[in-house]
């Protein structure tokens, strides 16, 4: 299944992609969501992340690998893939694209994952889109202090 989640910030693409980085990711953690973050390597091709999310006694883990990423002037973008995932998913691919938006800038979440019973999809759907949802605040936030730059 797909969702996708767009959010419109100030600056310019460069600026934007320069700041995905620990501290964002950090920032956009779901909140509520027991979660330590294990291993940051950044978003080039061949970095990892690694997270533990959930209650200590159930921990699950989430290991991801960046597996593409490119630039141009109106346009980057890099590819995380799931390669250790919690319960109940099966298969993620996340892209995260920043592109030009006129004066502004758009950060896209294109994310497409399956679940290990496809009955479950739905309600994966609904719960991975609330979360993107989530980010747009976060997103606003950590970049609004761009505006006027």
């Amino acid at each position: 299944m797909k969702v996708r989640c767009s959010t419109t910030v100030a600056g310019n693409v460069s600026q934007v992609f320069s700041r995905f980085d620990r501290s964002l990711f950090e920032a956009l953690k779901p909140p509520g969501l027991p979660f330590r973050l294990d291993r940051y390597d950044g978003n080039a091709a061949g970095d990892r992340v690694h997270v533990t999310i959930g209650a200590p006694l159930l921990p699950q883990r989430w290991e991801s690998v960046i597996v593409e990423r490119g630039q141009s002037a109106s346009e980057c973008f890099f590819v995380d893939e799931g390669r250790i995932l919690p319960f109940p998913l099966k298969f993620w691919r996340h892209v995260h694209r920043v592109r030009t938006a006129g004066e502004q800038v758009e950060i896209i979440d294109d994310i497409d994952f399956r679940t290990a019973l496809r009955i479950l999809d739905p309600l994966m759907w609904l719960v991975i889109s609330f979360m993107m949802k989530l980010r747009r605040p976060v997103y606003r936030s950590f970049f609004g202090s761009m505006a006027g730059e």
